[in-house]
């Protein structure tokens, strides 16, 4: 049983840049077409695809948090990983914002961080609906329950019924 886990890592790259990542750090697969690697006694890599923005992310796990927190150091700082200000900078650099909205959502960081919920709260309010959509789904990985009056104003005001209805449904799970 896992009871530690990372943040999630958003991947540069794919799932071969994980497993050549894994491979050059020695660390065996679970099992044959698995995405998960023994990382050490008890602690494990899982590469994952996000089933509703796509946005592939590692994960380490384990049953002791200091061996969870040694082995993320090692896939942070040596993984084809983006960086938590390499996240942000992406969504005000780049050309597909709605993209880069949702990478930042998946990779925020679980704790409250200012920094993520001020850029998912502003793209809340951008003219492109993709963006305002990624925005708020943004807002169901990192759970903070700051965003819980900017889901309010979506659900009554956005001026796409859509949006409000994801901002409803995402409310729902708050509540």
């Amino acid at each position: 049983m896992t009871d530690f886990r990372s943040r999630r890592m958003v991947v540069k790259g794919n799932e071969t840049a994980v497993r050549a990542f894994a491979d050059q750090c020695g660390w065996t697969a679970s099992g044959p077409g698995e995405l998960a690697w023994a990382a050490g006694p008890g602690v494990s890599l899982h590469y994952i695809v996000d089933p509703l923005t796509l946005v592939e992310y590692a994960v380490v796990s384990g049953s002791e948090q200091s061996a969870v927190e040694e082995v993320t150091q090692i896939v942070a700082a040596k993984a084809p990983v983006w960086t938590l200000d390499e996240l942000l900078a992406d969504v005000s650099d780049s050309p597909e914002r709605s993209v880069a909205v949702a990478r930042a959502g998946v990779g925020a960081p679980d704790e409250y961080d200012e920094r993520f919920f001020a850029c998912i709260s502003a793209a809340m309010k951008d003219p492109d609906t993709a963006v305002r959509e990624a925005a708020l789904y943004a807002t169901a990985y990192s759970a903070y329950p700051q965003y819980h009056d900017r889901l309010v104003d979506v659900a009554q005001t956005d001026p796409d019924p859509d949006r409000q209805e994801d901002a409803d449904l995402i409310l729902e799970s708050f509540d």
